[in-house]
């Protein structure tokens, strides 16, 4: 195997040293504080656990904090933290003095290594590998020996700072495109707020809401009180696949929408559908351009009556069994997308957790749908809104396109960059 990465900065020269991670720093494992104990959950240093750590390389901010014990080591800050029970190969770099859990290892490097960052990206390249050495049990563990016996390979300090700040840089730029999908995702959410009426529906369980029909923000030129409709007023609902076995999917010579595409998208993703076999003489609904979709069983009150448009038009195509199919009287006054935003406000979802019911798993009936009483405005401000909405959505589509591109460029960088 060569010593020598494929990309290397022209000033530097000669092989890389192969170690292992217990030679270039000190392996901890983390401990968590006994919660019979309360005092020591009161402390003034971070205590992380993996559900602190991302892909962004700095931990999560932690409001847990705990005291120091003679059986805990505090890291500093930068050390390199490594996920090895259970989710195995999460990885950060620690923000301020920490402590953690035993799901994690970290090392705390010697002098040879200048720099902490190095040694996060020197890992990280070979994450993949790391995942699969995991020893053989019900709970997937890398333990500690195993873990300070992995390679690494190390050039000396200056190219070691040279290849970090090359790197940090990336991940700099990958983390302000991160913060601005952040932004654009609140203000979106301040928009939906806004553009709608406050309370949408008026269709809570024994205690009706006082609504306003009239949204916070409107665009010019719209005036007057939104209308209050029931969706069993203006449409029909439809079976979904019915009579279908485990054989039947995956293969075929028709097109069907899964359940996770209905609860996962505001408007059906038409590159994430299923195949499904469909006889000559059976009589199945398909979908057609703006009908709506809902989720009517799920396993928490959270997920039921989750909805999807249909924006496209797609030939030979039905829905899974645990959705519902919900289609206009007419299209010529509504603007599909304009319901898509709609059927997914806060007050909706509230109404639909609200009612669903069950215990293992919540199931909606078909008269709570129809039932669903909605606020809507005429055809243009559905317009104006939809517009509006769709404008967002597609600077955050384009953002995080540009994310995963530069995530890629990245992993290319480590596989060049690192031997």
């Amino acid at each position: 195997m060569s010593k020598v990465p494929k990309l290397r900065f022209p000033e530097f020269k000669g092989e890389w040293e192969e170690k292992e991670l217990g030679e270039v720093g000190d392996i901890i494992t983390g401990k968590t504080p006994s919660t019979k104990e309360e005092e020591l959950w009161d402390g003034d240093i971070l205590f992380v656990t993996p559900t602190d750590m991302n892909e962004s390389k700095y931990q999560h901010s932690t409001e847990r904090t705990v005291k120091k014990t003679d059986k805990m080591n505090v890291l500093p800050e930068k050390t390199v933290m490594v996920t090895c029970i259970a989710s195995i190969g999460k990885m950060s770099l620690s923000t301020k003095p920490s402590i953690t859990n035993q799901q994690i290892n970290s090392i705390a490097p010697y002098k040879e290594i200048s720099d902490n960052e190095f040694l996060y990206y020197a890992i990280l390249k070979d994450i993949d590998k790391i995942k699969a050495s995991q020893s053989s049990s019900t709970v997937p563990i890398i333990n500690k020996t195993e873990f300070g016996k992995i390679n690494i390979f190390i050039p000396l300090i200056e190219e070691q700072q040279k290849i970090a700040d090359c790197l940090s840089s990336l991940d700099e730029l990958i983390e302000a495109r991160r913060e601005k999908i952040a932004s654009l995702k609140s203000y979106k959410k301040g928009l939906l707020q806004q553009l709608f009426p406050q309370e949408v529906c008026n269709n809570y369980p024994s205690h009706p809401l006082i609504f306003s029909k009239l949204p916070k923000l409107r665009f010019v030129g719209f005036e007057g009180e939104w209308e209050e409709v029931r969706l069993g007023e203006i449409g029909v609902f439809l079976s979904s696949l019915t009579g279908k076995t485990k054989e039947d999917f995956d293969k075929g010579n028709a097109k069907y929408i899964p359940y996770m595409n209905v609860y996962k998208n505001t408007f059906i993703d038409i590159q994430s559908l299923g195949k499904v076999n469909i006889r000559e003489e059976e009589k199945q609904n398909v979908v057609k351009k703006g009908d709506i979709l809902f989720t009517i069983s799920s396993e928490t009150p959270e997920e039921a009556g989750m909805s999807s448009v249909l924006a496209d038009e797609i030939k030979d195509c039905y829905v899974n069994s645990f959705c519902s199919l919900f289609r206009f009287n007419s299209l010529s006054d509504k603007n599909i997308y304009f319901y898509g935003y709609l059927l997914r406000h806060r007050t909706i979802r509230e109404y639909f957790r609200k009612i669903a019911q069950g215990s293992t798993r919540f199931n909606l009936s078909k008269e709570s749908f129809k039932n669903l009483s909605l606020l809507v405005s005429k055809l243009g401000e559905q317009q104006k809104i939809a517009d509006c909405l769709l404008s967002l959505d597609e600077k955050i589509a384009i953002e995080t396109e540009q994310v995963v591109q530069l995530q890629q460029h990245k992993k290319g960088l480590l596989q060049q960059l690192l031997v």
